[in-house]
């Protein structure tokens, strides 16, 4: 061929040698074979035409069957390399251990097989919403230690509720020690006035209905919030706020014993509907039973099934003894402003507060609120240790079932970090 020939010069050329005699021949030479043309490379495709817009780089999981082309043979990785992948695989059957777990808690729906893939990915991230955990869809010991407490908790017996059948004159019998709910500096401190913040600063919307006389302001109302949320103090520390500021109450009972002040006192609100010119609207953080034992939970399966914590509950008496005398406690400067205002009030015009209710007492969409297990404890508690009484119900309010002023099937839930007797 002439290439090879003319390759076969350049090297005489270059280290000697002469060019061979061209010999002749009676056979005439056989054409040479012509050169393939090399295609040419397409052009290249606008992103969007190729991409897949369901294809998300930063989630891809151990699922994806994409074929790819063997490793070359100098591109294998080292032995070190595998080593330290291979220490860092967990084995099938803890993986099937964490599948049966999220399946448990309603979060998987895939095979028990120990192969995490997309479904197992999603279940990681849906379960880590619900715990409040920074979403990121790795089984971390963060991740591990919530899911063993909330399978813990899912585990214990359903709580019977005991037959009753209220006797004339009841007797409230306590459940805690009076110790607990004196006024300590403790609860002074457990104070964070967000009013502020709050919506009810605007006209937009129903948030505010004006304001409403001091003396005008005659009972306490309870509800529960139907949901769960992180506290307060975990999302300021992560700077993920949610909507405590954004509650449609005067006060909020956190679970970690916090009390939050979102509104002033004198603000007319909506929610506690027929009685709302006259209440003080407070809410308790949590997804209360509507009687404690039954198993009914306002939509529990979107909003969580929790009771009332034994800090919400001393948070709660604690604050009503404070409310019936706020000479209480530290001087007039060092009070949240909130706080000041009733303290003020009282002194010039007496404590107008006489009666105690329920949410349900006020609206007939609320049927479950504030919770037998939350009423025993403070509505059932104030009218045993204070003057106050039952309130009537107004509105297209219920009445109270009986089964409220029963004592709970069980004691409320102990101090957070301590373990079950």
């Amino acid at each position: 061929m002439k290439i090879i020939e003319f390759l076969l010069n350049l090297l005489r050329s270059l280290f000697g040698g002469k060019k061979p005699a061209k010999e002749l021949s009676s056979t005439p030479a056989a054409p040479e074979p012509e050169l393939e043309e090399t295609p040419t490379e397409p052009p290249d495709e606008p992103e969007e035409a190729v991409d897949d817009a369901e294809y998300d780089v930063e989630n891809v999981t151990e699922d994806d069957e994409t074929e790819r082309d063997a490793l070359e043979k100098d591109e294998e990785p080292e032995q070190e390399v595998l080593d330290e992948v291979e220490a860092a695989m967990v084995p099938i059957e803890e993986w099937k251990d964490r599948q049966r777990a999220l399946k448990d808690l309603g979060h998987y729906t895939g095979k028990i097989d120990g192969i995490p893939g997309r479904k197992t990915s999603a279940a990681m991230r849906a379960c880590e919403k619900e715990l409040g955990l920074t979403v990121d869809g790795e089984w971390d010991r963060e991740l591990q230690r919530e899911v063993e407490k909330a399978l813990k908790n899912k585990s214990k017996p359903a709580i019977k509720p005991l037959p009753f059948t209220p006797p004339p004159g009841i007797a409230y019998e306590d459940m805690i020690d009076p110790s607990e709910y004196e006024l300590d500096d403790a609860f002074f401190n457990c104070f964070i006035d967000l009013t502020a913040k709050s919506n009810v600063e605007t006209d937009k919307g129903r948030r505010r209905k004006g304001t409403r006389k001091f003396t005008r302001l005659v009972r306490f109302c309870w509800h529960q919030t139907a949901f769960i949320w992180r506290p307060y103090l975990v999302s300021k520390a992560q700077k993920r706020y949610t909507t405590h500021h954004k509650m449609n109450a005067h006060i909020l009972f956190d679970v970690d014993g916090m009390i939050i002040i979102i509104h002033n006192f004198f603000y007319y609100l909506w929610t506690a509907n027929a009685f709302n010119p006259d209440c003080i609207s407070i809410e308790v953080l949590g997804n209360f039973e509507g009687i404690q034992g039954s198993g009914k939970w306002y939509k529990g399966d979107k909003f969580g099934r929790v009771r009332p914590t034994r800090e919400q509950i001393i948070r709660c008496r604690q604050f009503t003894i404070w409310m019936l005398d706020p000479e209480q406690g530290p001087a007039d400067d060092k009070l949240p402003k909130p706080l000041l205002e009733w303290r003020l009030g009282v002194r010039e015009h007496g404590n107008p507060l006489k009666k105690v209710n329920t949410h349900r007492e006020s609206s007939g969409d609320r049927a479950g609120d504030c919770g037998s297990e939350l009423w025993y404890h403070v509505g059932e508690w104030t009218m045993a240790k204070t003057a106050m009484v039952h309130g009537e119900k107004k509105g297209k309010g219920e009445t109270l079932p009986p089964e409220w002023s029963a004592k709970p099937p069980a004691p409320p839930l102990p101090p957070a970090g301590s373990v079950d007797a």
